[in-house]
């Protein structure tokens, strides 16, 4: 995306609360929240590895030596400051900072040392040098903005492999399809519906039923109707991956509209095989492209609106029977 205003550039998520703790309150702190508030530490977008035990005890001596960074640890509580009236999502997570949690834990616990001591072992306080650790909590109201937050502070070039980014990228397509939709279930009047996860049976998918009321859906009978959507549609790193041969994907002119036969997929035609910039040239037929996009199959062009440069008027060429190499229809747009 290009931006000529540095006001206009889009922010990273930040935390609207944080404080500061010493080490030797931080594990009672932790405790607590986990009692009492229901703290998860490894929710399911951590990533699938840990640290060596070498690279805990690097990380301890760093701490212990004064180092600065590293210190910030970010949970999201969904209900921190009020009741969540947006969505029904109330995990308290741990987004950033597992590694350097577990690794604080198991040397309070003596299970590593520092500077070849461990923890029981010294013969004075902590608080001898700087051990505080930052607290920053967040209160975004869904799982979709959570998992965002996430990948903006980790796929930004920190130590995290692409497996782990596109691991949490399609925890993320799923979040959205799952929200997409509720807002189809809002769209139809649908009060009583359920959302089926098809991913559980190697379909990456989700299914929207809908009811009539409570009883019919406690007894799942009697479906208004159902809607099925690939949560392909919804992933970043699919959606990139398989945009036409020579375009650039992150292009800002090009954006998708799920329907129930498939994906629509608007483009600007100028685009195509180009890179950033591009520039609509009047004498290049500028215009759009209207395609149909299903799971498994080629990609079908429905039609094509643009500035006739030889004619100089406005047209859109239809395909109504596809596959077709040729228009069935031409529309010429004319005012008045």
């Amino acid at each position: 995306m290009k931006y000529n205003k540095f006001r206009d550039i889009p922010r990273y998520i930040r935390a609207n609360y944080q404080v500061d703790y010493p080490l030797s309150y931080f594990e009672k702190w932790l405790k607590e929240e986990e009692e009492e508030a229901g703290l998860q530490l490894n929710p399911d977008f951590q990533r699938g590895h840990v640290w060596t035990e070498a690279q805990q005890i690097a990380y301890i001596e760093f701490l212990l030596r004064g180092g600065k960074t590293g210190r910030d640890l970010y949970f999201n509580c969904p209900e921190f400051h009020h009741k969540n009236e947006v969505s029904g999502y109330t995990d308290y997570v741990c987004v950033d900072g597992l590694q350097r949690i577990t690794a604080i834990l198991r040397f309070l616990h003596s299970e590593i040392p520092a500077f070849g001591t461990l923890y029981k072992d010294y013969e004075d306080s902590l608080r001898s040098v700087d051990d505080t650790v930052r607290i920053h909590i967040n209160d975004l109201p869904t799982k979709e903005e959570v998992l965002r937050w996430y990948l903006e502070m980790n796929a930004g070039g920190t130590p995290h492999s692409a497996d782990e980014i596109n691991r949490v990228n399609s925890l993320l397509a799923h979040e959205k399809a799952k929200n997409y939709l509720r807002q189809q279930a809002a769209t139809r009047g649908w009060d009583y519906f359920t959302i089926e996860d098809n991913t559980r049976n190697g379909s990456n998918s989700f299914t929207l039923v809908g009811f009539a009321d409570a009883e019919a859906m406690l007894a799942d009978i009697d479906a208004l109707g159902r809607i099925d959507v690939s949560c392909d549609v919804f992933d970043e790193a699919i959606t990139n991956a398989t945009a036409y041969e020579g375009y650039d994907s992150t292009h800002p002119r090009e954006f998708f509209v799920n329907t129930p036969v498939g994906r629509l997929r608007a483009s600007a035609k100028a685009d195509y095989g180009k890179r950033l910039p591009v520039e609509d040239d009047p004498d290049d037929y500028p215009g759009i492209f209207i395609d149909l996009i299903r799971d498994g199959e080629e990609e079908i062009l429905l039609s094509c609106t643009e500035w006739e440069s030889c004619d100089k008027k406005l047209q859109t060429n239809v395909f109504g029977r596809f596959p077709a190499d040729e228009p069935t229809d031409v529309v010429i747009h004319e005012e008045g």
